[in-house]
């Protein structure tokens, strides 16, 4: 197990073009094998009489190759590929199978039926298809047995998908489910993560063990925002949110800034700043019990009271209590 951890760091530490020429070498093997499994497929037997098919599993390669290189497949960062490279391989091959057979019929070659196309299509797809997606489940289980970060994204909307996109290149985090509102996008898979209702949350947090939730929807009212994080707050899990649409449209923001849902948002009415000196009579010097300490409101009002120096009780209700780490010494 140690040699096989230490030669895959050995394999993520090579340069870039060490890496394209290794899958260039496998994608070569992989699509003579696939000319070979479809005739196997076609004639029923391991054995096959190729006569000129041998020439196929000299052309496709020479043929396929290319025209990966051309769709950019071998630009893809394999581990972090999406849908763009699943969408080249598929262009790749199609054309492939379309100039393969093409050639067969120029240069007269024998003993290739017709269902040998459909055949060496659906099997180069799987070989190749199926050899970037080992390699990404293989890393992204990896990160997750590091103990690393397992994230629900809510909001699968165009701001979700590109905060996983950008998640995927930030080795602490890792994507687990998506949860969203709309019920057309239920059980939709996106970038390999799958969509669930809002009322799986709460089971699926448990048997994921799902430590923060992130909110990704910038363009919902501040009402149904509370409602979520209400509907939440009796959930042992972080919750967080991208920032505002109007700060992504104006660029002072990016969509991988995540922070903390501020008390303002929660409020079912306008903020009223605190009267400083009101306040500071109240708390000053005095022994602050916080229950229910575990929520987002009552975080809020931790935050403000060991900004005055006061010490801290806290109290919460839930099995999981969450640890709250604040500056101050309390």
């Amino acid at each position: 197990m140690n040699t096989q951890k230490s030669a895959y760091k050995h394999l993520l530490a090579l340069p870039r073009w060490q890496k394209r020429i290794i899958m260039l070498g496998a994608d070569t093997v992989l699509l003579t094998l696939a000319v070979w499994i479809s005739f196997a497929m076609r004639f029923g037997t391991w054995q096959p009489n190729l006569q000129d098919g041998q020439w196929l599993m000299i052309a496709a390669p020479l043929v396929t190759i290319p025209l990966f290189v051309t769709l950019g497949l071998y630009r893809a960062i394999v581990r972090f590929m999406g849908g763009e490279a699943l969408l080249a391989v598929i262009q790749g091959i199609t054309v492939s199978a379309v100039l393969l057979g093409t050639m067969a019929l120029l240069f007269d070659w024998n003993g290739i039926p017709r269902s040998f196309y459909p055949i060496y299509w659906g099997t180069a797809l799987f070989l190749v298809g199926s050899s970037r997606y080992l390699i990404r489940h293989h890393h992204q289980t990896s990160q997750y047995k590091n103990g690393h970060i397992r994230v629900a994204i809510y909001g699968a909307g165009q701001s979700g998908i590109q905060l996983a996109a950008t998640l995927a290149s930030m080795p602490e985090y890792r994507v687990a489910i998506f949860v969203d509102d709309n019920p057309a996008l239920h059980k939709a898979v996106i970038h390999g993560v799958r969509v669930h209702a809002m009322e799986e949350l709460p089971h699926l947090i448990a048997t994921r063990h799902i430590q923060q939730v992130l909110l990704a929807m910038p363009s919902v009212s501040h009402q149904r925002r509370r409602e979520i994080v209400e509907s939440l707050d009796h959930l042992s899990v972080h919750v967080r949110t991208i920032p505002e649409l109007s700060d992504l449209v104006s660029g002072e923001r990016s969509i991988a800034e995540l922070r903390e849902i501020g008390i303002d948002e929660l409020l079912g009415r306008s903020s009223v700043a605190p009267k400083a000196d009101l306040l500071s009579q109240c708390i000053t010097n005095k022994a602050v019990m916080v229950t229910g300490a575990g929520g987002s409101l009552a975080q809020n009002c931790v935050a403000k009271s060991c900004a005055c120096n006061q010490l801290v009780w806290f109290y919460s209700s839930y099995r999981s209590s969450r640890s709250i780490k604040l500056s101050k010494n309390y």
